[in-house]
């Protein structure tokens, strides 16, 4: 899987700010250019985590689920713990 673009993740970053301030979110001190520099950051985390990531599933798992899939049920799971709290 590659890095985002950079129109993606100039994109990602207008949309999470946006959503943000419909909600009345505050980021604290954080400034726009180091909310940026977050959303960079995580990009070229998940780049460098795919690998383990993909290992976490159990082989029959990652035998038949597609890549789509699996990221999909990985939301669902953080979704859920998150919700728990």
């Amino acid at each position: 899987m590659a890095l985002l673009t950079e129109d993606a993740r100039e994109s990602l970053w207008a949309e999470f700010m946006s959503a943000a301030s419909a909600r009345r979110e505050s980021f604290g001190a954080l400034s726009k250019q180091e909310l940026r520099a977050a959303v960079d950051a995580m990009d070229v985390w998940f780049d460098k985590a795919v690998a383990s990531f993909n290992e976490a599933f159990p082989l029959p798992a990652r035998k038949e689920l597609s890549t789509k899939q699996r990221i999909k049920l990985f939301f669902y799971v953080v979704k859920k713990r998150w919700e728990a709290n």
